[in-house]
């Protein structure tokens, strides 16, 4: 399988937008917000999450979301979320991975929730578990 790898630094804050139910760990904390996005790379609506990425961050992810979706061409039979980590002060970090016949993607979120605001601050996406380095 082709490498794939896709980093964004950025501070998104994000409302009102159309929720799913994505990757959620079982007990720990959701984000609907990053859940969302987790259920359209589920439902390999790469075109979508480019065009939140563009509307809500002003950043384009066209050319590597095309690339995530030709690595990723048969779908993903899976997710889960394999980390998360909270601080108190409302900063958090999880990695979900997404199971394909090809070979799992990545992908670490770091975002902030305090209060009603969320604020999505950086992900990365990545065929490789080199994720985890950036779980602090």
């Amino acid at each position: 399988m082709r490498k794939f790898f896709l980093a964004s630094v950025l501070a998104m804050p994000l409302a009102g937008a159309a929720f799913g139910q994505g990757c959620a760990l079982t007990g720990g904390t959701s984000a609907p917000e990053v859940e969302a996005f987790n259920q359209m790379v589920m439902d390999q609506k790469f075109d979508d999450f480019a065009a939140a990425m563009e509307a809500r961050a002003n950043m384009d992810v066209n050319g590597a979301m095309k690339s995530v979706a030709e690595a990723y061409a048969t779908g993903f039979s899976s997710c889960t979320t394999l980390a998360q980590r909270q601080d108190t002060g409302g900063l958090t970090q999880q990695v979900v991975m997404f199971r394909s016949e090809v070979g799992p993607l990545f992908i670490y979120w770091l975002y902030a929730g305090v209060g009603a605001e969320f604020t999505l601050l950086q992900f990365k996406m990545d065929s490789d578990l080199d994720v985890l380095e950036n779980l602090r």
